[in-house]
């Protein structure tokens, strides 16, 4: 005898199955801050192929530190790791001592900032591009634009309540680079991974906006790049090279 679910049968099997992961993660260890994100024999591999073995490293708050090699050395997939996208990987990612495993999803990305290589820009004005959950008043808002130096775009459209309008105005790479760590300022987690943030920059744009990341003080600032400006490596507190 053949059994065939029905529509309703599949419906409430798949419900209860999303529910037990929820309950799941309801359940993990909750941290309302990072002080030190520590690595312990990390590895990761695609098939049979390691990206990178044995990784032995730790961030601390209020330091900067810089990922960088060549293409296909795992940089971007150690980030994506960091912040459970990927979860496939061997050793132990540790969050203050506490496995990444014990903490849900939803717990490390309230303790982490990633700005992506080619971070949105939405359609609609300063102010709600950068504070995106409306819970900042504008005089804090304006002092995150002084901070990361958008004074020129603020000056040009005249008000922060002003439309950012992609189609008619050129907004050049470095200015889409610094809203989204204005962003990352104004959601104000402990953490901030920056992947590949200056890869599409000019010379003068990359260096501005790898100064504005070593500006950030008390987060744990993680700069993950291809290349990126050598004349500013003492500045980092740790490099790991991939």
């Amino acid at each position: 005898m053949r059994l065939v679910a029905t529509k309703a049968l599949t419906d409430e099997i798949y419900i209860k199955k999303e529910k037990l992961e929820i309950d799941k993660e309801d359940k993990k260890i909750k941290l309302d801050d990072v002080f030190k994100i520590s690595f312990k024999d990390l590895s990761f591999k695609y098939d049979e192929n390691y990206i990178f073995e044995n990784l032995n490293f730790n961030f601390t708050k209020g330091k900067k530190y810089l990922i960088q090699g060549e293409s296909g050395s795992g940089k971007s997939t150690l980030g994506k790791i960091m912040i459970k996208l990927l979860k496939s990987f061997h050793g132990e990612i540790l969050f203050d001592q506490i496995p990444i495993d014990e903490l849900s999803t939803k717990n490390v990305n309230s303790l982490i900032n990633y700005i992506s290589q080619d971070p949105y820009v939405f359609n609609t004005s300063l102010k709600e591009n950068i504070d995106i959950k409306g819970k900042l008043d504008d005089g804090e808002i304006i002092d995150i634009i002084k901070k990361v130096r958008l004074d020129k775009l603020l000056h040009e459209i005249g008000s922060i309540d002003a439309l950012i309008d992609k189609v008619n105005r050129n907004i050049s790479g470095g200015e889409i680079a610094r809203i989204a760590i204005a962003r990352a300022l104004a959601d104000d987690k402990p953490v901030i991974i920056a992947d590949e943030v200056l890869a599409n920059l000019d010379k003068i744009n990359s260096l501005n906006i790898e100064e504005l990341l070593l500006s950030i003080d008390d987060k744990i600032i993680i700069n993950i790049c291809h290349h990126h400006n050598i004349e500013l490596n003492d500045r980092y507190d740790g490099i790991l090279e991939l």
